[in-house]
């Protein structure tokens, strides 16, 4: 395996990036020398926004700082009780009226607990999605304001862990619907919006939907506890590249990771997601019932490829895209 002098700062800690100026810059770290690289040298997390990249070469970019890293500390978790009183009361959440617009009050209610949909008097009400892992506990929660008429994404969003004012607060987070990775899971899809997993998952209950809730949070850290399933990634249109890449690194380890091309092959704004053509995709019964069935015997699914085999009114099967 090749091995380069020079790697990303794998700690929490951000810089001002030098093209947008957001604290948001991870540098890069000599492996020779463990100095920091000079601090024009690195990635802004702000990939769509920014996407500031600058890759160091040779000893003379290096600045005179040693990189340390901070002590390692163990995960902080908020406590159960703040979800479930989060739940109960959805009068003013902006994100719950939308979905009320779109779905009965049964799918909603549905969708409210198997989510644990939570609800903040922020920005005059908001959506919180709880990151909860595969454990129960919780990592924290996206506080998020929504136009409770078109779903849209208001400019309204922090996280619930600064809200209570946690001290010391060490955040470590985990996919939004992780806690839904049971046992008996095999195949799950994932987003990076949390309000595409939730759409998705009236769409196509049978599958498990997670989200990332960002572009670089599709990390293998953060899959890690994928590993072992199959996964289907999603990626908005124009993250096609950078997904890929993740997820041919973590196969080599051992993951089963396929990135669909759907939103690469549609005609859509760059950074549109499945949630924005949500309507044109559609899935027969005999389709529906042939996913199932792949869940039990993946090998079918590469019988019918191979043999290019059709339902009984002669349609193509496809696989979930």
């Amino acid at each position: 395996m090749k091995s380069y002098r020079y790697k990303l700062d794998e700690t929490s800690k951000k810089y001002r990036c030098p093209s947008c100026n957001k604290i948001r810059f991870v540098r890069y770290i000599d492996n020779e020398t463990n100095r920091l690289a000079d601090e024009i040298y690195g990635r802004c997390d702000r990939e769509l926004e920014c996407g500031y990249f600058k890759y160091p070469k040779g000893s003379s970019t290096l600045s005179p700082l040693e990189f340390k890293p901070p002590p390692i500390k163990q995960p902080s978790f908020i406590e159960a009780e703040m979800v479930t009183k989060s739940m109960s009361s959805h009068t003013i959440n902006p994100f719950v009226k939308f979905l009320k617009l779109n779905f009965d009050d049964k799918t909603v209610d549905w969708l409210i607990k198997r989510y644990r949909l939570g609800t903040s008097k922020k920005f005059g009400g908001s959506v919180v999605f709880w990151q909860i892992d595969t454990l129960g506990k919780v990592r924290t929660g996206k506080v998020m304001n929504y136009n409770s008429d078109n779903g849209k994404r208001s400019n309204g969003i922090t996280w619930a862990h600064k809200l209570i004012n946690a001290p010391d607060f060490e955040l470590r987070q985990c996919l939004f619907g992780l806690h839904l990775v049971t046992e008996n899971v095999t195949k799950v899809a994932v987003v990076e919006s949390e309000k595409t997993a939730i759409l998705f998952s009236v769409k196509r209950p049978d599958i498990v939907w997670l989200a990332t809730g960002s572009l670089s949070n599709f990390s293998k850290k953060l899959l890690e506890p994928l590993k072992g399933l199959l996964v289907k990634a999603f990626p908005d249109k124009g993250c096609y590249d950078k997904w890929l890449e993740v997820a041919n690194a973590c196969n080599k380890d051992g993951f089963n990771i396929q990135v669909s091309k759907i939103m690469e092959e549609t005609e859509a704004d760059k950074g549109a997601d499945l949630a924005d053509i949500k309507d044109t995709i559609s899935y027969t019964d005999d389709e529906v019932k042939f996913h199932k069935l792949i869940e039990i015997n993946p090998t079918l699914n590469t019988l019918v490829k191979t043999f290019d085999l059709h339902d009984k009114y002669g349609k193509k099967l496809r696989d979930y895209e």
